[in-house]
């Protein structure tokens, strides 16, 4: 089967996932087609505040919460204009620990599943073709995910994130 050129791309991140009683996950979509745009205007929105790099951590000063704001904005914009979406699942720890108990990293993938699903099936056009950036620090093992979504894109790949991506 001939390969199809990716049209979309998707970046996960995961939160709390270790610990504490609440765990989420973040997928952010676009169209390939859109992300040096993106990327473009946010470095430019980061460098108009003179900041070298934000970093969530060091978010303190009035100038590094302008800047957030300023991002904020944009992205709002870009997704009142369908151009991005930013999906989210938060769930309780204790619940899911009691209802069905299980290991925090099958959570995890179940949720993922749930969410990519989702996003990717029911949120965007199904002839999408995607690339996922999947989160650094996942304890998952991205090739079941993957052999778990075909079914969802015909044309799936998971790919490390680079360390200078905005997005």
């Amino acid at each position: 089967m001939e390969e199809k050129e990716h049209t979309h791309i998707a970046y996960a991140d995961e939160a709390y996932h270790h610990g504490g009683q609440y765990s989420a996950i973040c997928l952010v979509s676009l169209s390939k087609d859109k992300k040096e745009f993106i990327e473009t205007r946010i470095k430019d929105i980061i460098d108009s505040f003179g900041i070298s790099e934000l970093k969530w951590a060091r978010l303190c000063g009035s100038r590094e919460t302008a800047c957030v704001c300023r991002i904020i904005d944009f992205i709002c914009f870009l997704a009142k204009q369908k151009l991005i979406r930013i999906d989210i699942m938060v769930w309780n720890n204790r619940e899911r620990t009691d209802q069905l108990p299980t290991t925090k990293s099958r959570t995890l993938g179940i949720m993922y599943y749930h969410l990519l699903k989702n996003v990717l099936s029911k949120r965007w056009p199904k002839e999408c073709n995607w690339i996922i950036f999947p989160d650094k620090q996942t304890m998952l093992d991205w090739n079941e995910v993957k052999d778990i979504l075909e079914s969802v894109s015909s044309n799936l790949e998971i790919k490390k994130q680079k360390d200078n991506s905005v997005i």
